[in-house]
């Protein structure tokens, strides 16, 4: 018998993609920016994500190179000028793509004179003292594929090269180039870590998952545990939510008192940034008619003070096997506000449904006869 024909909801992907277009188009060109003085390597990639614009440069040129602080409302040129005044880089676009290039300079750029809507710091301080949470660690601190800080090892906001522990992070630009939607893509790339169900296991013998009865881990041969935030989670984890995974591998997990000796794999969900207004819609189609669809949206409250940031996502995900299928709608909301310098509040809610056809693990049997 031929299987009906699957709707790929093209017209409903193709609006949220609509949407977001007309949004960015909407914008005025003057961006609020919030760049506190770091490392120049840091710096840039905060402004390439507080921009949305591409920088390209390379690691030799900055490295040893701090940047100032740049806070307020420029174009995008213009924060980019005063972030790098006062060192040995400048910077270029190209009129083709928009991209910034940045390179050094054999002396340091002054920065000219002109009004300003802002206040600013365009002169970098090496005695300059940036004080952050020690139990938030934030992803506009990784560098492509290389995660710098995790809380997995000490419970505080610790640099990986500083824990003795074994712990891998996944990132969200990793995440992305690898189209790795859920928690189970993710863990193919893992190290040691094997499914607990496959094509000749299954949770219930129907072989349809149940809340629980979704797919679990194995790390080094032994039972792991999954997490959102540090709170134990049965349900399968969409990357469309999440800002990075960390897996730690081992006893020493057990930190936290969810894990299992085999360790801990934890999902960080995105939270709402506060220095920037942002919207974003991602479109992505595969094998036996798989779409799935994202839409991230981030506004900026009360002049910096706060901050709301809604992602959805769709995802129908079907395989070579007719009938079998799993579809995923899922929504996030969350929100940051700062009370003050000192206190700010976090919170998120999530709502979602999942429908999924699985095949049998095994082949029919008769388990009257044996109950007789």
């Amino acid at each position: 018998m031929t299987p009906p024909l699957r709707n790929p909801f093209a017209p409903w992907l193709l609006a949220l993609l609509c949407l977001a277009t007309a949004l960015s188009a909407a914008e005025s060109p003057v961006k609020p920016f919030d760049l506190p003085a770091d490392r120049a390597e840091l710096s840039l990639k905060r402004f390439a994500a507080q921009s949305g614009v591409e920088v390209l440069f390379s690691t030799e040129a900055v490295a040893s190179v701090r940047t100032g602080n740049v806070k307020g409302e420029f174009t995008p040129a213009e924060a980019l000028r005063r972030l790098l005044a006062g060192t040995t880089l400048v910077t270029r676009q190209d009129e083709g793509s928009g991209m910034f290039l940045v390179r050094r300079a054999e002396t340091p750029v002054p920065l000219a004179a002109q009004p300003s809507r802002s206040s600013l710091t365009a002169t970098a301080r090496s005695d300059e003292v940036v004080e952050l949470s020690p139990f938030v660690v934030r992803d506009d601190q990784d560098v492509g594929y290389l995660a710098a800080n995790t809380l997995a090892g000490s419970r505080l906001n610790t640099a990986l090269k500083d824990t003795a522990a074994s712990i891998s992070v996944f990132t969200t630009e990793f995440m992305s180039d690898l189209g790795a939607f859920s928690l189970s893509d993710v863990a193919r790339y893992a190290v040691n870590v094997e499914f607990q169900l496959d094509d000749d296991r299954a949770a219930n013998p129907n072989g349809n998952e149940t809340v629980s009865g979704y797919q679990s881990y194995r790390v080094r041969g032994l039972r792991a545990s999954a997490a959102q935030n540090y709170f134990r989670w049965s349900l399968p984890i969409e990357t469309g939510i999440v800002e990075r995974i960390e897996d730690s591998r081992g006893p020493n997990a057990v930190l936290f008192g969810i894990a299992s000796p085999g360790g801990l794999l934890n999902s960080a969900t995105k939270r709402a940034q506060v220095g920037r207004t942002f919207r974003a819609a991602t479109l992505s189609a595969g094998s036996d008619d798989s779409w799935r669809g994202a839409l991230d949206l981030n506004q900026r409250l009360a002049g910096g003070r706060g901050a709301v940031r809604l992602n959805t996502v769709f995802n129908r995900t079907n395989t070579f096997r007719h009938w079998q299928f799993q579809e995923t709608k899922l929504a996030h909301l969350a929100g940051t506000f700062r009370l003050n310098d000192r206190t700010q509040i976090r919170t998120e809610a999530q709502h979602g449904q999942i429908d999924s056809n699985q095949p049998r693990a095994d082949n029919l049997f008769n388990a009257f006869l044996l109950w007789t």
